[in-house]
């Protein structure tokens, strides 16, 4: 599996799979990239995909999947993302607000540095640890939903199904 190197000397794993158009695929919550594998091999051959394991596995915020772009994404060409991450911000204390900033922060740079890449939202869950939290990832839902219909992101609410 390859490693990508981080600044600091630490590496992260990335499980490249697949044949044809490129797809990379973000995990955010309490989650790893080989999550992924029972939604992307039924798909291996139409895509390549490549599914970074974010760094703090359980913890990673959207502002690591903003300073690391350059390395889990941009690089690989990918004509459509999926993001899912916010949960682990609010929970340590970010507000909506910031957890927006961050995920505008990565739209602009996806939407800069690959225009024709098509981006898409899985909103934030929340699980019975996180129940007292749920307001908050029901207004930074809100808040990025506004943002994704603004900025032409499709925002897909999983939220109700949880």
């Amino acid at each position: 599996m390859p490693r990508i190197a981080l600044r600091d000397g630490e590496t992260i794993n990335v499980i490249c799979i697949g044949q044809g158009e490129p797809v990379v695929l973000l995990h955010g919550f309490g989650s790893c990239a080989a999550h992924w594998l029972p939604n992307v091999l039924p798909l291996v051959h139409r895509f390549r995909f490549y599914l970074p394991d974010l760094r703090g596995f359980g913890g990673s915020h959207i502002s690591d999947v903003v300073h690391f772009a350059d390395r889990i994404v941009t690089k690989y060409k990918p004509k459509l993302i999926y993001l899912n991450a916010g949960g682990n911000d609010l929970h340590s204390g970010r507000t909506p607000e910031e957890v927006l900033a961050s995920f505008e922060a990565f739209v602009a740079k996806v939407q800069k540095d690959l225009p024709k890449t098509k981006l898409a939202f899985l909103s934030i869950p929340t699980s019975p640890s996180r129940w007292d939290e749920v307001e908050l990832v029901k207004t930074t839902n809100s808040l990025i939903s506004a943002s994704c219909a603004k900025n032409g992101v499709d925002f897909i609410d999983i939220f109700p199904l949880l």
